[in-house]
């Protein structure tokens, strides 16, 4: 093995615990296209704390093309992979949204490997 592939071996292995670890890095990690200005990013923390039990009750309220729908799909599946026994209830402005948000998101429960449970602190 020479020195790059070690490298790029290396690089690889972090970005996959980056993904385990955050939504964003997981959300680049499966779509290396995925935007992340500061709109977004306060929104992947307020996700974070839903995740983790801090908040319960989440409603966001952006405009069309936002990627705030991107990124609840990419949530979805992301939490859904680490905790597959939890539910989540994700409503959208219509049935045809909502619809394609949740194929959207089964689609990326079956693209991604899963991931190692969330370990309780």
């Amino acid at each position: 093995m020479t020195a790059v592939d070690i490298n790029a071996a290396l690089s690889s292995v972090a970005q996959d615990e980056l993904a385990r670890r955050r939504l964003l890095d997981f959300a680049q990690r499966v779509n290396p296209r995925f935007e992340t200005p500061r709109h977004v990013v306060y929104l992947a923390e307020f996700l974070e704390r839903v995740e983790r039990g801090e908040i319960l009750r989440l409603a966001i309220s952006a405009p069309p093309g936002h990627g705030k729908s991107v990124l609840l799909q990419t949530f979805v599946a992301r939490h859904l992979g680490r905790r597959p026994e939890q539910n989540i209830l994700a409503i959208s402005a219509s049935e045809s949204l909502s619809t394609r948000s949740s194929r959207d998101s089964q689609a990326l429960v079956r693209e991604v490997p899963p991931t190692d449970a969330v370990e309780e602190s």
